[in-house]
C-alpha cells in the first residue's frame, strides 16, 4: 500500500469520525428542541387555564380570604372558610381540567407556601430570578404585575409554573393564579426516548460507517492487490518465453550472471550448454507453424522435466534452448545431463495427430574454463554447438578452441556467402550425359563458387546455405541459369538436350519452387519435357507423403523428374510404383565397386531390373572406366554420367568440348 492510499485511508476515517461526532450533536440538539417544544405547548396550555380561572374567580370570596390572610388570623372565621372553600371548588374545577398540574390561587398571604418576598420577586422579575426585590406590602397593589409570567423547567428546577394576574373591576391586581406542573417524567421520558432514538440512530451510523469503510478498504485491498498480481504478471512476461513458458533468453543469461559472480565467491563451477533442434525448419515447411509451436512447447517440458532442482532451461529463440547447470564439478556430469536430453527428445512426439521424430545438437562450455563472463560464455557454447552440428547433428560437443577458430570460419563462411550473389560468385559446372552409343543426351547443372582464394568445395558451402536458409535463393538463381543456358543452346541448334538440376530438400518442399520453375521455363521459352528435377533418394523417404504430393506438382507442369543416388535410402517399392518419376540413378558407391564387390553388383544390377520393370530410365553416374562402362551397358543401362568421359565445366568449355565439334 503506497502513500497515496494509506492517505485517502487516513482522511475518510476522519470524515467518518467528524460525521459521528455531528450526529451526536445533532442527537442533543434534536433532544433539547424536543423538549423546549413540548415545554412551550404546555406553557401555552398552562396560561389558558389559568385565564380560565382568573376570569371566573369569585371576586369577593378572593378579598375575603385575602383580608383574612392579610390580618394575620387566617381563615378560622365562617366567612372566610366559607369563601376559601368557594374557591379550592373553582380551583379543583379548573386543577381537574388539565391532569398533573396544581392550580393554585395566590394573594399577597399565599394559599401556597411562598411568602410575599418570592411571590413578588416572581411576579415583578420573572427573568431575572438572581435579583431579590424588597417590595413593602403596602405597595403590593403599585407593583403587581398584570401580565402572566411563565417559568420554565429545568434539569435543576423541573417544575414549569405560570403566574395569571387576577384583577378586580378597575383592573387593579390582587392576585394570581399559579398554574405548576412538575415536569420530571416529560424529562425522563424525553430522555428515554433520545436514548432509544440516538442508540437506534448510531448503531444504524456505525453500522453504515464501518460498512462505507470496510468496503472503501476492501476497494483498496482490491486494487493492491490487483496492482500486485499485474506487476507479478508483468514480470512473469518479462522472465518468461510466451510460446513455451519457460524462462526466457534475457532471463537465463541473468541468471548465469549471477551465478558468476555466486561462483567467483564460493570458487564453484557450473556448466552452460546451448541446445538446437536439428532440421526444425522442415517441421514448419512440412506440417505448418502451429505443428511446430506444439513440438517446441512439449520439447521444452520435457527437457525442464529431467533438470535437477536448482538447474534451468530457457528457449533462446526460434528452436534453440540454453539451459544452465549449476554446481558442475566435471565434465561427466553435463554430458550426462546432454545424454539425457538426447534421450527425451529423440523420443517419439505427438503433436495434433501426427507423429514427429526429432533430433537436437548440443554445446557445452564450462566456468571458468571456457569463459569468465557471460558473453564468452554464450559463444563457446554456440561455437561448441555448431560443432556439433558439423559432426553429423544429434550428438554433443564440447567447447576448445578448435571448435572456437571452426564456428568463426562457419560464421565468416555464411556472410561471404549471402554475399556470393551479389558478387556474382556463383558459377554453374556442367558435367554431360551419354547413351550407350556415346551419343550427349543432356548435362547436369551443378553449382560452384570462385572466389578471389579460389573454388569452394560444394561439400563446405552447401550444409551453410542449407543451415542459414540461403539454399531456397541460390537454389532460384540455380534454376533460372540453367534454363537460360538451356535456351541459349537451343537456339544453337541443340534441341534434344535435357538438362538436369539438383533441388535441396529444403528448397524442394519450399512452396516457392514450382511457381520458380514455371517462371523460368516461361521466361525462356524451354520445354518443360527438356527439364529435370533431381533429388536425392535419401531426402525422398524423409516424408514421403509430402515428397509425393510436391513431386505431382513439379510432373504436371511436364517437367521430368529424377531420384539421384538411388540405392541408399531404402524406399518403399510400393511406393515407388505410384509416384511420377522418369529416373533412377545409380549411386556412385554401387558403381565404384560394381566389378570388384558382389553386393555392388547385385545392387546395381536390382536397380537396372526395377527400372525396367517400372519402365524408368537409369542413369549410372560416376562411371569412371571402361570395365565399368561395358558391365553397365552389357546390363541394360540407359545413360552414363561419369569422369570417364568428363568433369564438369563452366558453360563456355562445355560447348567446346561437346558441341562445337558436333
Amino acid at each position: 500500500m503506497n502513500k497515496n492510499e494509506k492517505y485517502q485511508i487516513r482522511l475518510l476515517a476522519l470524515v467518518l469520525a467528524g460525521l459521528l461526532a455531528a450526529s451526536v450533536v445533532f442527537l442533543i440538539g434534536t433532544y433539547r428542541s424536543a423538549l423546549d417544544q413540548q415545554q412551550r405547548s404546555v406553557l401555552d396550555q398552562m396560561q389558558l387555564v389559568g385565564a380560565f380561572v382568573a376570569d371566573n374567580v369569585d371576586l369577593e370570596s378572593f378579598r375575603t380570604v385575602a383580608d383574612a390572610w392579610s390580618t394575620g388570623k387566617g381563615v378560622s372565621s365562617p366567612a372566610a372558610q366559607k369563601a376559601r372553600k368557594r374557591l379550592v371548588g373553582q380551583i379543583s374545577k379548573a386543577g381537574r381540567a388539565v391532569e398533573g398540574r396544581s392550580v393554585r390561587l395566590m394573594t399577597r398571604r399565599t394559599l401556597s407556601t411562598y411568602d410575599e418576598r418570592q411571590f413578588v420577586d416572581l411576579c415583578m422579575n420573572p427573568s431575572d430570578s438572581a435579583s431579590r426585590v424588597q417590595v413593602p406590602k403596602t405597595l403590593w397593589d403599585g407593583y403587581a404585575s398584570t401580565k402572566a409570567t411563565q417559568i420554565r423547567a429545568t434539569d435543576a428546577d423541573p417544575t414549569i409554573s405560570v403566574f395569571v394576574p387576577v384583577t378586580d373591576a378597575s383592573n387593579r391586581v390582587i392576585g394570581h393564579v399559579r398554574i405548576a406542573q412538575d415536569f420530571r417524567a416529560q424529562i425522563r421520558a424525553e430522555r428515554i426516548d433520545l436514548l432509544r432514538s440516538a442508540a437506534l440512530y448510531l448503531v444504524g451510523l456505525v453500522a453504515l460507517l464501518v460498512f462505507v469503510f470496510r468496503h472503501f478498504v476492501s476497494i483498496i485491498a482490491l486494487h493492491v492487490t490487483e496492482r500486485k498480481q499485474t506487476l507479478e504478471q508483468k514480470i512473469h512476461i518479462a522472465e518468461h518465453d510466451a510460446l513455451t513458458g519457460l524462462y526466457n533468453r534475457s532471463y537465463v543469461m541473468d541468471q548465469i550472471g549471477q551465478e558468476l559472480k555466486a561462483s567467483r565467491n564460493g570458487n564453484g563451477a557450473f556448466a552452460v550448454m546451448m541446445l538446437d533442434l536439428d532440421n526444425f525448419e522442415r517441421v514448419n515447411e512440412l506440417h505448418g507453424p502451429r505443428v511446430g509451436d506444439d513440438l517446441l512447447k512439449l520439447v521444452g517440458r520435457r527437457i525442464h522435466n529431467i533438470l535437477s532442482k536448482g538447474d534451468i532451461v530457457g528457449r533462446a529463440s526460434g528452436d534453440e534452448f540454453i539451459i544452465l547447470l549449476r554446481g558442475v564439478q566435471n565434465a561427466q556430469f553435463a554430458t550426462t545431463v546432454a545424454e539425457r536430453v538426447l534421450k527425451v527428445v529423440g523420443s517419439h512426439f505427438l503433436v495434433q495427430e501426427q507423429e514427429l521424430e526429432v533430433t537436437v545438437s548440443i554445446g557445452i562450455c564450462f566456468y571458468p574454463e571456457d569463459g569468465s563472463d557471460v558473453g564468452t560464455l554464450m559463444r563457446s557454447a554456440a561455437a561448441a554447438l555448431s560443432q556439433a552440428k558439423l559432426l553429423g547433428k544429434n550428438g554433443y560437443q564440447l567447447y576448445n578452441g578448435q571448435v572456437s577458430r571452426r564456428a568463426v570460419d562457419l560464421v565468416r563462411l555464411e556472410k561471404q556467402l549471402a554475399q556470393a550473389r551479389k558478387n556474382d560468385e556463383l558459377r554453374l559446372y556442367y558435367q554431360p550425359k551419354f547413351d550407350l552409343k556415346k551419343k550427349l543426351t543432356g548435362m547436369e547443372a551443378l553449382i560452384r563458387w570462385e572466389t578471389k582464394e579460389g573454388l569452394v568445395p560444394p561439400v563446405r558451402f552447401i550444409p551453410v546455405a542449407e543451415n542459414s536458409g540461403l539454399i531456397v535463393e541460390i537454389g532460384k538463381w540455380v534454376i533460372e541459369e540453367a534454363a537460360r543456358q538451356l535456351a541459349e543452346w537451343n537456339k544453337m541448334g541443340w534441341t534434344k538436350l535435357r538438362m538436369a538440376i539438383n533441388v535441396s530438400p529444403i528448397q524442394f518442399n519450399d512452396d516457392s519452387l514450382v511457381p520458380t520453375l514455371k517462371k523460368a521455363l516461361d521466361d525462356n521459352g524451354v520445354k518443360p519435357s527438356d527439364f529435370e528435377v533431381e533429388i536425392t533418394e535419401s531426402a525422398m523417404m524423409q516424408n514421403m507423403e509430402r515428397t509425393v504430393q510436391d513431386i505431382r506438382r513439379i510432373s504436371e507442369l511436364g517437367i521430368k523428374i529424377a531420384i539421384d543416388d538411388f540405392g541408399t535410402g531404402y524406399s518403399s517399392l510400393a511406393k515407388l510404383a505410384e509416384i511420377p518419376i522418369d529416373t533412377l540413378k545409380i549411386d556412385k558407391s554401387f558403381v565404384d565397386n560394381v566389378i570388384t564387390n558382389e553386393a555392388s553388383t547385385i545392387t546395381t544390377n536390382s536397380i537396372i531390373g526395377l527400372a525396367k520393370s517400372l519402365k524408368k530410365c537409369v542413369v549410372a553416374e560416376g562411371v569412371e572406366n571402361e570395365d565399368q562402362l561395358e558391365y553397365l551397358a552389357a546390363n541394360g543401362c540407359d545413360i552414363i554420367q561419369g569422369f570417364i568421359f568428363g568433369k564438369p565445366l563452366p558453360a563456355d568449355d562445355f560447348y567446346d568440348a561437346y558441341m562445337k565439334k558436333r
